[in-house]
């Protein structure tokens, strides 16, 4: 029999309302767990018109997994999309907020400069 040891990462979050996390993540499954606490802002990029498309999920993999399937009605038309950026958030309320401001045009401006190389490509 052959063992593998777990990495065990020590994690703590504080959230803009003052939520607080601490913990310990053992593992892949560990670290799947831990981000599944998360709510996720997102940016995608259809590989057909080049365009982005922000949006907020719990389970940022089945949320992308919808787009690409096109159950999603505004981004159906534009498939195949790419996620090209994403940030955590404690809170649904954090996650939501964030989304609109990377609606706007300072946001935009934002997200394009924080993935300028890999647009670069």
């Amino acid at each position: 029999m052959h063992f593998i040891p777990v990495r065990q990462y020590t994690a703590r979050l504080t959230g803009q309302d003052g939520a607080k996390w601490d913990g310990v993540v053992n593992g892949v499954n560990g670290i799947i767990e831990f981000m599944n606490k998360f709510y996720y802002v997102y940016v995608l990029q259809s590989e057909k018109d080049h365009k982005f498309y922000i949006g907020c999920a719990g389970n940022i993999k089945k949320r992308l997994e919808e787009h690409n399937s096109g159950k999603v009605s505004t981004t159906r038309n534009r498939r195949p999309l790419r996620l090209v950026y994403w940030e955590g958030c404690l809170n649904q309320q954090d996650a939501a907020s964030r989304e609109i401001y990377l609606k706007t045009t300072w946001g935009k401006r934002y997200i394009k400069k924080r993935i300028q190389e890999y647009l670069a490509k």
